[in-house]
């Protein structure tokens, strides 16, 4: 089963990643979107260009109820011709207020070891 739209409104994830100060980039998106040659704004400024053909999926893992939505973007942007991973959350969709970051990396680095699910509605 797979959802076919994002849980997150692609619209408030581009929107807080604009804003700059209300993303969190966790510590490993961080390091690994400098790998791949981005500054953080070049990050960020990756989120805003999302469109709704890159939504992969929306994932949570079996010991959490924390919904994270995924994008692969298209090999255009890395010099190894190979897609962007992108796993992002909004905290509190009712309170849209930030966007946390979790992964940025070249999608072969992704491995199915996250123990996910679906998280239909």
């Amino acid at each position: 089963m797979t959802r076919s739209t994002p849980y997150y409104p692609l619209s408030d994830v581009q929107a807080l990643a604009k804003a700059r100060d209300r993303c969190i980039i966790l510590r490993r998106a961080l390091r690994e979107s400098r790998e791949l040659g981005f500054t953080l704004d070049q990050a960020l400024e990756v989120i805003t260009w999302l469109t709704p053909n890159e939504y992969d999926r929306s994932l949570r893992y079996i010991d959490s109820d924390v919904i994270w939505d995924v994008y692969i973007v298209p090999d255009q942007l890395l010099p190894s011709r190979r897609k962007l991973y992108i796993k992002l959350r909004i905290p509190s969709p009712s309170m849209v207020h930030q966007l946390v970051v979790t992964s940025f990396h070249d999608e072969d680095v992704f491995t199915e070891n996250e123990d996910s699910t679906f998280h239909g509605n």
